[in-house]
């Protein structure tokens, strides 16, 4: 059997950008690349051949293979990179701005290997300024304001070969690994009329192939199957009118190219949708939704639901190139465990802790993961992890700036797909160890936490004697309060006067509606969701409310 080849991972840090062996070999630095300056961005091409870098002076494309510099490209000021899917052409975007009224050209494509300009253009915004290619570079989509220009992707400067003009259109995706293109688009709904995701195919653009319309999206994100034939929808808007989340109303939709049917992917907890992931074979996929501790479930690519994989604090969900474990983790502002998940029996493998976590990729091996904690997202303990996904921590190095980390792709053809690592014993202790201790401050860390001694004071307990004697004789000695008059409430209806009747209902519409408010959580609480103490305290007054709803003498015919 041919040796297992090694993997490999760049390391972008204040003090340059440096390419580490990786497993499962020794996990060093290498002198394959030499850049000592910060760099403004990174990104490899597809195949893992080519690697792109800009340090502030030039963009720089090395060949991986030979080791020795492509070409370089004189854009200083470039802050995002990306390679087209054959690494054909590199495309660059700086910041956009204008001077003496003229916009500048802040978007740039360049020829591969030579580097030569084939065409720049203006974009004011950071989001869609890409050019995106189908994976054999047969076409070639761009977006400007409310049109989609489609050209051949062997020859992108010369006029579009087709253009297709929609109103409001914000965002598009091109389906990957298809014989036919396959573009998903974002139309933005305007004030009364819903905003749409439709997909069309370049063959006709006449009609949409699938077509899904809703009201409330300020966000779309559209994720395509590896299968390129099914495309989840997530929305979200920026604020909750409800005041449910802070986060905005979300939802999940569904559409399918096989029938042009779009459906509402069905959740069985009310709540934010943390997240959806496809497995690499487009069979089925994984979305987190609900209030936490939120619900993951699994669905099949006819929108099914086929497994639940219980509660948990997630926002990720991520599976191994081979499909066969998926990673649930909950990063962000959640206490970073992460879940390890067996996709052939659903069953939960091991878990462990990487707090404060900002980066988190598997390696083409589908054993290891490369985990890091990144500025600005993180000022401090940045660093990088390299993990098994059953034996733990591998490897560890610390930064004093940690910019960003990505494996050299791979493909996972070159790893056998391996049995289940079992986990080990220490592992399993320190996964089933009580969690860590809550958060001190500073002066008040390295300290002993606990009872303080107790200071008796001079004459031992006689103080507290003489403290109660005196209470005591206080207490005697106050007068008795006069007899007040009775309140409305407590008087017969037939006593009242009309300002007191008047009182009385008004209190008694207050009290229905507490009680009211009180069997809305006790369904929520039946539906399985989650209430916090504020909540629970509503529930427990539910006995006192009715008992003073009662004491009121509500007739029946003023309730």
């Amino acid at each position: 059997m041919a040796d297992t080849p090694t993997t490999a991972f760049a390391v972008r840090s204040r003090d340059g950008l440096v390419l580490w062996s990786g497993p499962p070999g020794d996990i060093v630095p290498t002198n394959r690349i030499q850049e000592p300056a910060a760099c403004r961005a990174l990104v490899f091409s597809k195949a893992g051949d080519k690697v792109a870098w800009c340090n502030g002076r030039e963009v720089v494309v090395l060949n991986l293979e030979t080791n020795e510099r492509e070409c370089t490209i004189a854009r200083p000021k470039t802050s995002a990179i990306a390679f087209s899917p054959k690494a054909t052409h590199l495309c660059t975007w700086e910041t956009f701005t204008t001077k003496d009224g003229q916009a500048n050209r802040n978007c740039g494509v360049w020829a591969l290997p030579s580097g030569e300009e084939v065409m720049t253009y203006s974009h004011k915004q950071r989001s869609n300024w890409l050019p995106k290619w189908t994976d054999d570079e047969s076409v070639c989509v761009r977006q400007t304001p409310n049109t989609l220009l489609f050209f051949d992707g062997a020859n992108i400067t010369a006029a579009p070969t087709q253009k297709l003009k929609l109103e409001g259109l914000t965002a598009f995706e091109v389906a990957p690994r298809l014989p036919h293109c396959r573009v998903a688009v974002w139309i933005r709904g305007k004030k009364g009329m819903p905003s749409a995701v439709r997909v069309y195919s370049p063959t006709n653009l006449n009609a949409p192939i699938a077509y899904k319309s809703f009201f409330k999206a300020d966000t779309v994100s559209m994720n395509w199957s590896n299968k390129g034939s099914e495309v989840l929808v997530s929305t979200q808007t920026d604020s909750d009118s409800s005041g449910a989340s802070y986060y905005g109303e979300t939802a999940l939709y569904f559409l399918t190219c096989h029938d042009g049917t779009s459906a509402n992917v069905t959740l069985d907890k009310k709540g934010p949708i943390a997240g959806c992931e496809w497995s690499p074979n487009g069979r089925h996929f994984v979305a987190m939704y609900g209030t936490m501790p939120n619900k993951a479930s699994v669905f099949n690519y006819k929108c099914k639901r086929v497994q639940d994989l219980g509660t948990g604090h997630r926002s990720m969900a991520r599976f191994n190139p081979h499909g066969s474990v998926l990673a649930l983790c909950g990063f962000g502002n959640l206490g970073g465990e992460v879940e390890i998940w067996d996709t052939d029996k659903w069953e939960k493998i091991n878990r462990f802790v990487a707090f404060n976590t900002t980066t988190f990729e598997w390696c083409a091996d589908s054993r290891h993961i490369l985990m890091a904690t990144t500025t600005p997202r993180s000022t401090v303990d940045n660093c990088f992890k390299v993990w098994h996904y059953t034996k733990g921590e591998v490897k560890k190095q610390e930064y004093g700036e940690l910019y960003e980390v990505a494996w050299q792709p791979m493909s996972w053809k070159a790893f056998p797909r391996r049995p289940l690592s079992p986990v080990p014993q220490e592992v399993k202790e320190a996964a089933s160890a009580p969690k860590a201790e809550p958060y001190r401050p500073p002066g008040m860390r390295n300290r002993v936490v606990g009872m303080q001694p107790v200071v008796v004071p001079p004459g031992g307990g006689d103080a507290d004697k003489k403290k109660k004697k005196n209470k005591k004789k206080k207490s005697k000695k106050k007068k008795p309060e006069p007899e007040q008059e009775k309140s409305a409430a407590e008087k017969p209806p037939s006593e009242r006067t009309e300002e007191e009747t008047k009182e009385v209902l008004k209190r008694a519409r207050a009290l229905k509606k507490k009680l009211r408010q009180i069997d809305a959580l006790k369904q929520q609480q039946d539906e399985g969701e989650t209430l916090n103490q504020e909540q629970l305290d509503k529930l427990a007054s539910a006995a006192a409310l009715e008992e003073e709803l009662e004491s009121l003498k509500i007739e029946d015919d003023s309730k």
